[in-house]
């Protein structure tokens, strides 16, 4: 079996895509952390939470073609209301 030239590009960009959302990954998994400790704090500074919401968002509409990512937009969207 042979691989084309154009499977080996699709390959080659599946890869880097992996690897820069990876990178979104672990930006995105300390922003929920951010929060959840915001949360627990005793009196929550609203200005912080959304700036870490909007953190989120950001992340989010750069993977936005993923259906599980537009849900989550959804929600975020209505928190910074």
């Amino acid at each position: 079996m042979t691989v084309s030239e154009n499977d080996k590009t699709a390959i080659a960009d599946f890869i880097r895509m992996q690897k820069e959302h990876g990178h979104d990954r672990r930006i995105l998994g300390a922003e929920v952390q951010t929060i959840e400790t915001r949360l627990a704090s005793p009196s929550p500074n609203r200005p912080e939470l959304h700036e870490s919401l909007r953190t989120v968002r950001n992340l989010l509409e750069g993977c936005a073609g993923n259906s599980i990512a537009s849900g989550l937009l959804f929600e975020v969207a209505k928190l910074l209301r």
